[in-house]
């Protein structure tokens, strides 16, 4: 829920009145999650976002676990400069390895910096936003009420919508629905469980209430949650999958 931090977000501008604002968004939400709250109409008038720095640790990139976890996906992909600290005691091998992994990135790729002892120039936060917008399309089934051309980010869409792309060696993608759609709870999980992904998180809301969801290869976290703005599903696969499908299925489950 993106209310708590857009409260204390304007009582800070309101009070502080900075002219910049550096935002570290670990405990806040997804990353992508929160750039696109950022980019929201009613915030035009007091910020113009800038650059997104990701610093990453070049020494611990070489762990095939960092580079397949999901916040570390996530955060590489809304990048528009990548700082790779650590400089002063990598290796030849090791930057040649960072190196090759920008050059993995989805277009348009950030820029990417070395940095020594934790020094970086200022001029990188005025660095040129680059990252490509999340495509909001409507539901990929036929509702006459939904336009159903994809429109970028910057464009107001409403709920529900669908978006889905590559990234990295994964794909990426979801559904957020308004909070008044209800699902049933069996009949959601049912739908859920029998999905192979790598990863399937969320915040829905359900004929038992608002339900958080974390579903891995290796681990399944439900719990109750506080009401959301929106109900929000993301899946995290190595493979294409069949979104269509799953749609069809979700809403199959919907009250």
């Amino acid at each position: 829920n993106f209310l708590p931090m857009q409260i204390a977000l304007s009582q800070l501008l309101a009070k502080a009145r900075p002219h910049r604002l550096l935002i570290e968004p670990t405990g806040l939400g997804h990353p992508k999650q929160i750039i696109d709250n950022l980019s929201e109409s009613h915030w035009q008038n007091t910020l113009q976002l800038q650059a997104t720095l990701c610093v990453i640790d070049a020494r611990q990139y070489q762990d095939e676990r960092v580079q397949q976890h999901e916040s570390f996906i996530a955060q590489a992909l809304v990048a528009d400069v990548i700082v790779f600290s650590k400089n002063d005691v990598l290796n030849a091998a090791q930057r040649q390895a960072a190196i090759a992994f920008v050059g993995t990135l989805p277009e348009p790729q950030p820029a990417f910096v070395f940095s020594d002892n934790g020094q970086l120039e200022p001029n990188y936060l005025q660095y040129k936003r680059t990252t490509a917008p999340i495509i909001k399309r409507s539901l990929l089934h036929d509702y006459s009420r939904l336009n159903s051309s994809p429109q970028p980010t910057q464009t107001a869409i409403n709920p529900p919508y669908h978006y889905h792309q590559q990234a990295l060696d994964n794909y990426v993608g979801g559904w957020v629905f308004p909070a008044e759609w209800q699902f049933e709870h069996q009949a959601l999980l049912d739908v859920l469980f029998a999905i192979s992904a790598q990863r399937i998180k969320g915040v829905i809301h359900t004929t038992d209430g608002w339900l958080a969801i974390n579903l891995t290869n290796h681990d399944a976290t439900l719990k109750s949650s506080a009401t959301n703005n929106d109900s929000r599903l993301e899946l995290i696969s190595a493979d294409e999958l069949a979104w269509q499908t799953i749609e069809k299925a979700l809403l199959a489950s919907k009250v």
